[in-house]
């Protein structure tokens, strides 16, 4: 005979642990060891991350908030027909 839980002035339960409660934490447990044994599977990514953050860092400096000037925006828009036409020639 299991003896009924008391309870704390916060609500929580007091007592030893019902038998249900028991096989919540061992299948919890469970999970949580399949778990660590997939991530030893992955490859470690520091240097991918690494080389992502300077590729995001060498793009930073071409965002432009804000109005533009005319010779500006004409720029911009001759850089880009330039990459598009270098990205073009190398596709064939």
């Amino acid at each position: 005979m299991v003896r009924a839980p008391t309870y704390d002035e916060n609500g929580m339960k007091k007592g030893a642990w019902s038998k249900e409660e028991d096989d919540n934490m061992a299948t919890g447990i469970g999970v949580w060891q399949e778990l660590q044994a997939a991530m030893d599977e992955l490859p470690e990514a520091r240097h991918k991350t690494r080389e992502l953050h300077q590729r995001r860092r060498g793009y930073y400096h071409q965002i432009t908030v804000g109005r533009f000037s005319r010779a500006k925006e004409k720029r911009k828009k001759e850089q880009k027909k330039n990459i598009d036409i270098i990205l073009c020639t190398n596709c064939h």
